[in-house]
């Protein structure tokens, strides 16, 4: 769901196995969406894009319950700050080789946090779906 309160379908993917939103300063990503519509999984991510010469800067809305309700389930992820519930992934443009993918965790106990400044104007995010999760993912165009 973008901040016009437009959603996507499946069917969008079809074509473009990417769901693009562009040139927008200002949006948000809703997990129960793509957990609903599949948009925006590993099959059909989102792909950001803003006015060249920006970055995207990305903040996460933690509405998830308490930590203890996903520990040891299948989408934990390790990071170098040890292992928490993994939410998105995170990269620069169309990078098929993932090296540099950044992940998003669980806030663990914080609601709001700033996740991630892109380098380019472009980002890549694809939602991932565990048990008790419910988040917002805020993107925002930033001037360079």
């Amino acid at each position: 769901m973008d901040n016009t309160g437009e959603t996507a379908s499946s069917s969008t993917c079809t074509s473009q196995h990417y769901v693009t939103v562009t040139h927008q300063q200002l949006g948000y990503i809703l997990s129960d969406i793509s957990q609903t519509t599949g948009v925006g999984t590993e099959r059909c991510p989102w792909l950001v894009v803003v006015r060249r010469g920006q970055r995207i800067r990305i903040t996460l809305y933690d509405l998830a319950t308490a930590p203890s309700t996903w520990s040891g389930q299948r989408q934990a992820a390790q990071t170098d700050k040890g292992r928490c519930l993994l939410y998105a992934t995170l990269r620069e443009g169309l990078e098929a080789d993932g090296v540099g993918d950044h992940m998003v965790c669980s806030g663990a106990g914080t609601r709001e946090q700033e996740v991630y400044t892109s380098r380019d104007h472009s980002l890549a995010i694809t939602v991932h779906y565990a048990p008790g999760s419910r988040f917002i993912l805020q993107y925002e165009g930033l001037q360079s």
